[in-house]
């Protein structure tokens, strides 16, 4: 089964995209903040990160870059967050 992590720091949002994607069928792991992310990144090997980009803690930005500095998680595919306009 496909695992996919959600990291996401407002509860809301992340409980909307974890209920979705179980509704689909996937494995879903859930992190509260950069730094959880990328420890349960490590942990659980997801096939999938959907990270956000502001999160307390880790940024999204800084996490990305610690998972592709990790031979065991920077080959991860990771999408991006935010709700931050331009």
């Amino acid at each position: 089964m496909t695992r996919i992590m959600v990291a996401e720091d407002e509860r809301h949002i992340r409980e909307l995209v974890v209920g979705t994607l179980f509704d689909y069928g996937y494995d879903v792991l859930e992190a509260k903040n950069g730094r959880e992310a990328y420890n349960l990144a490590c942990k659980e090997i997801p096939d999938l990160i959907l990270l956000d980009v502001m999160m307390p803690k880790m940024n999204g930005f800084q996490v990305l870059e610690k998972l592709k500095e990790n031979t065991l998680t920077n080959r991860i595919p990771v999408v991006t967050l935010t709700a931050v306009g331009a």
